[in-house]
């Protein structure tokens, strides 16, 4: 049970509750068509012009790893193109305006027809709103320097100003419009959902507003009422001003690979799940030991599963050849879950 100034949303399923085929909650966990499931996270996933190939191939493996106990999903990087040449940006650069005043269909068609796909073979997708990564400045000039927002870029936030966009909640703001045509984009597709912001630095009043503010708009704008996570990128006992609010329906965090011991992530799992929803590591910062990177990723893994939280894969992972531990992970949850069934 969540503590007693924990509200839980619409997307917690009561029981008795019909099977829904949109991703929902039910006492700390994701459930699919009335099933407890393990979920999986995929990403980064980065939308390119030349990239429907790839993230087609990636989807089939995915179809084929799927079983009923364990679902994955894509995570679809919507600010890659802060940091990645090539990734397609949901704004049409335009030389006569700040190029936040228009959308790029390309990205949005290519975003759509990914989680159309995905839908098709039982994936489900998630799709980042919001990263406050994208407003740090990154090495050779990426990040904040190509972010539309930047007042240089033409944007309305002034260097150094990073909390002016957690107060870009007006009604004309390019941030509700980016919300809004996210909303309208994907339509009745139900395996999509919302990660409303990701790696959060903090939990003050101003950032709570923002992910408050962005909330309602998402119940207001989304006829589907789309499951909605937040990622914080190093929880506190602060942030529970976030993982508390009604609306957040998933906890999340970020994570780096290979600080498990260090950090604690087993009881970074733990704490949040004091909140009574489902506890994601949305984000695994690459290991700095590249060379063992598989292996902190398999430690992270079995870690949030063994402390009863779910957690992100990279593509490489998947393809081209699917890792002999994850494949032999999926059969074991999958045979355990048989088990209980039969119980």
């Amino acid at each position: 049970m969540p503590p007693a100034d924990v509200s839980l949303d619409s997307t917690e399923l009561e029981e008795g509750a019909p099977p829904s085929p949109l991703l929902r909650t039910r006492r700390g966990r994701f459930v699919l068509h009335g099933e407890d499931i393990h979920l999986f996270g995929v990403g980064p996933v980065v939308p390119r012009p030349d990239s429907e190939g790839a993230e087609r191939a990636l989807v089939d493996r995915l179809a084929e790893l799927t079983t009923n106990r364990v679902r994955f999903q894509l995570r679809i990087e919507t600010w890659a193109f802060c940091f990645e040449p090539g990734a397609l940006s949901p704004w049409a650069a335009a030389e006569s305006d700040t190029g936040l005043n228009r959308f790029d269909p390309t990205f949005w068609t290519r975003a759509v027809e990914l989680a159309r796909y995905a839908g098709e073979r039982g994936v489900l997708v998630e799709f980042v709103l919001f990263d406050t990564a994208a407003l740090r400045p990154g090495p050779r000039r990426t990040g904040w320097w190509r972010n539309p927002l930047n007042s240089a870029l033409g944007g309305p936030i002034e260097p150094g100003s990073a909390m002016q966009f957690y107060q870009m909640t007006g009604s004309d703001s390019a941030l509700n419009a980016l919300v809004k045509d996210a909303v309208r984009a994907f339509g009745n597709l139900t395996n999509v959902t919302w990660e409303l912001i990701s790696s959060l630095d903090g939990a003050d009043p101003v950032r709570a507003g923002f992910v408050s503010h962005f909330v309602d708009l998402l119940r207001e704008a989304d006829p589907l009422d789309r499951l909605v996570s937040v990622s914080v990128a190093n929880p506190k006992r602060t942030d529970s001003a976030i993982y508390s609010l009604q609306g957040v329906d998933a906890a999340g965090f970020d994570w780096r690979d290979g600080e498990l011991a260090a950090q604690g992530f087993a009881e970074t799992v733990a704490t949040l799940r004091r909140f009574g929803k489902p506890v994601v590591n949305h984000r695994a910062r690459p290991a700095r030991d590249e060379a063992e990177a598989d292996r902190f990723e398999r430690e992270r893994v079995l870690a949030a599963i063994e402390a009863g939280g779910h957690t992100i894969a990279r593509p490489e992972t998947v393809l081209p050849e699917t890792a002999a531990w994850l494949r032999e992970l999926v059969s074991r949850l999958s045979a355990e879950h048989e088990e209980d069934k039969e119980i």
